[in-house]
């Protein structure tokens, strides 16, 4: 499958990612890793929260400073498309489809990757202020954030 350009890095769906990623080979997967965790550690212009927010929901002020930076974040050329095409199977415009029902969370598609092979603990570069938290953060199919509140289960969109 080509991959028909995505113009930036696209938002998915946490479902759509991972039915994408389960058809990788093994060689794949480990191009995809690569490539999610450079994009991850890559400070882009614009994005400047790396507070290591891990865990809790955010706060109104968290959420509002997160907002400003996704803009320069989805900006981003999106680290999957070669010339070959793309190198986890071509999303192309229908990476935005619903892929399931409620309120599944969405998120950017090298940090789903990250998610989904964990890359040797992801999550320590984020709390070690290595990653940039709007890379990281939740998302709603809008680009909104969700947070959850780890001891009571409850879901917060802002």
């Amino acid at each position: 499958m080509n991959c028909l350009g995505c113009p930036q890095v696209p938002v998915v769906s946490v479902v759509l990612a991972h039915h994408r990623l389960q058809r990788l080979s093994e060689s794949e997967r480990q191009a995809a890793a690569a490539k999610a965790l450079e994009w991850l550690l890559t400070r882009h212009e614009g994005v400047e929260t790396y507070a290591g927010i891990h865990g809790r929901p955010y706060t109104d002020e968290e959420k509002d400073a997160l907002a400003v930076e996704t803009q320069a974040v989805a900006g981003t050329p999106c680290p999957f498309f070669a010339e070959s095409g793309c190198i986890i199977g071509g999303l192309g415009p229908h990476y935005n489809r619903v892929e399931e029902t409620g309120k599944a969370p969405y998120g950017w598609l090298p940090t789903l990757v990250a998610r989904e092979f964990d890359l040797g603990g992801y999550k320590h570069l984020v709390v070690a202020k290595e990653i940039a938290d709007v890379k990281v953060a939740l998302l709603t199919r809008n680009e909104g954030f969700l947070s959850k509140d780890k001891r009571t289960g409850q879901v917060y969109v802002g």
